[in-house]
């Protein structure tokens, strides 16, 4: 092992351990939080956004990343000033169609964010649950998927408002592929 692979590998392990860490602090937001809100997703942007790896990294507003943190936060502005407090999940097409002309995003792109916050809200009720129940916790974002897949197929993940709007979906998409 040269001098190049050790540094290297010390490298890695310090950014692996920063990933960990943050996933860590991530977590235990989450935990505290007892609901997850569209202005809770625009502040852990705006985090994510002002965090000092950010500033540090010389790109402030140049990578891909923080371009599409950007996009997104101001999606999400655009949503919450259009339909404030409002369920995302029962828009209409009506709200939507205002949101992208608030936003200048297209429809997909509307639905993407919605999604991406659909999937946060999954993620912050399913920690909760399993804080709750006693279960180990995640200490990394590998480990996070994994479990929550595993508690998928136990149909432990998803309730409430969620589940049943998924639920909707669903039948509404085989209502769909019977007609065509």
């Amino acid at each position: 092992m040269g001098l190049v692979d050790m540094v290297t590998g010390k490298l890695q392990d310090r950014k692996e351990r920063q990933e960990t860490d943050k996933f860590k602090e991530e977590m235990e937001k989450m935990l505290k939080s007892k609901s997850f809100t569209l202005k809770t997703f625009i502040s852990d942007i705006d985090s994510s956004l002002s965090s000092w790896q950010v500033k540090l990294s010389g790109v402030t507003g140049g990578s891909k990343e923080v371009k599409a943190l950007k996009d997104m936060k101001a999606t999400l502005e655009a949503i919450h000033g259009a339909v404030g407090n409002k369920s995302l999940f029962k828009l209409g097409r009506r709200e939507k169609l205002l949101i992208t002309a608030k936003s200048g995003k297209s429809m997909p792109e509307i639905n993407e964010v919605i999604e991406s916050f659909r999937r946060m809200k999954t993620m912050h009720s399913w920690m909760r649950e399993r804080k709750e129940r006693g279960d180990r916790m995640p200490s990394n974002q590998d480990e996070a998927q994994e479990m929550m897949m595993i508690d998928m197929k136990k149909g432990l993940v998803g309730g409430g408002e969620e589940k049943s709007v998924m639920e909707k979906v669903k039948r509404r998409s085989m209502r769909r592929a019977g007609r065509t």
